[in-house]
């Protein structure tokens, strides 16, 4: 995973494969904030999407 922050590229591993923590890794080595980050995704048999949501929660 690369961004790029103030003209600097940086990469963040991937450390679980799980997009919650994953995200939150990202937030926390790019902005140095502890995030909280969920997300799901709901799916029917036939493998189409039902529903999809998330949240993050971060301190100012």
């Amino acid at each position: 995973m690369s961004y790029a922050h103030a003209g600097l590229f940086c990469q963040v591993p991937i450390v679980s494969g799980e997009n919650s923590k994953d995200f939150t890794s990202n937030l926390l080595h790019s902005e140095q904030v502890p995030p909280s980050v969920a997300v799901g995704v709901l799916v029917n048999p036939d493998f189409t999407i039902q529903a999809a949501g998330g949240f993050i929660i971060q301190p100012m």
